[in-house]
């Protein structure tokens, strides 16, 4: 089995002549995929850093409000606020 995976230049020289034409198209194929989906993250992640990135600066500015983050504890507290009458 470990004969096939020759790294000389010779062994890979004669591993790339054996294979079928199929193979090498399905091989360039899939690198080709993985191309274009790790450009599409790539991509993503800098709009998004981008887009948060202005947004901090306009928030910074006073130009934006702040945006509370609410978890369901601060939800909790709120409602036991609005129950007990000491909403402030």
């Amino acid at each position: 089995m470990f004969k096939s995976l020759q790294f000389r230049p010779s062994g890979l020289r004669l591993n790339t002549e054996n294979e079928s034409n199929t193979h090498k198209y399905k091989i360039v194929g899939f690198s080709v995929i993985m191309m274009a989906v790790a450009g599409y993250y790539q991509n993503f992640f800098g709009n998004a850093v981008y887009r948060s990135g202005q947004l901090q600066a306009e928030a910074m500015g006073n130009l934006k409000p702040f945006n509370k983050f609410w978890t369901k504890y601060d939800i909790q507290e709120d409602d036991v606020r609005k129950t007990a009458g000491k909403y402030y």
